[in-house]
């Protein structure tokens, strides 16, 4: 299964350079950064958790969930198919993960 991503970045391919994001899927995260150029991207968050053991991978979730709650807001124009999936990753993996009180307290779900 391919990851996905949540990814808002700065358009520079326009005059208006204006803000667009949504969820990506089907693509590396290298691919992404040299596509769009690292001083563009404002936040990518893979929705896949990562790391060794228990403690990683729960850290990994908690600083996913910072940085969405953090760049969220970006974006304006989240579709509601695109909400659900990021609310279910986090609410999934919070269940998982021990954190899903967390996450509700601070409506990352």
């Amino acid at each position: 299964m391919k990851t996905s991503y949540i990814l808002i970045f700065n358009e520079t391919n326009n005059f208006l350079n204006e803000i667009v994001g949504g969820i990506y899927t089907g693509i590396d995260e290298k691919t992404i950064i040299d596509e769009i150029g690292e001083n563009n991207i404002v936040c990518l968050i893979p929705l896949k958790v990562a790391g060794r053991c228990y403690n990683d991978r729960k850290n990994d979730l908690r600083n996913k969930a910072i940085d969405w709650s953090n760049n969220g807001g970006e974006y304006q124009n989240w579709s509601y198919g695109e909400l659900s999936t990021i609310q279910t990753f986090f609410e999934n993996n919070g269940r998982r993960y021990g954190l899903l009180g967390e996450f509700k307290e601070n409506c990352i779900c």
